[in-house]
């Protein structure tokens, strides 16, 4: 490997995109934020270049790690996991 360090980065989104993802897999939910959710920051320092042009390694779609984090949730809840 060229670096001792890679960091997987993110995917830049708003909040209110990550709602519509969670009302999408769990159309239901209640979800309210004190103020606009455009006025909570959201900043990225890292990315994934490295790790991509390094080891091809990409991160999954956003909405799949939703799901993934919403299921890990709920299994530890001892509820049944969503698809």
């Amino acid at each position: 490997l060229s670096h001792p360090v890679y960091l997987s980065g993110g995917v830049e989104a708003t909040l209110q995109e990550i709602v519509d993802i969670v009302r999408k897999l769990l159309p239901d939910v209640d979800i309210s934020f004190t103020d606009a959710p455009e006025t909570y920051p959201h900043v990225i320092r890292a990315d994934g270049r490295r790790i991509a042009a390094d080891l091809g390694y990409e991160l999954p779609p956003l909405e799949g790690r939703v799901r993934d984090h919403i299921n890990e949730a709920r299994r530890d809840a001892g509820m049944a996991e969503i698809d």
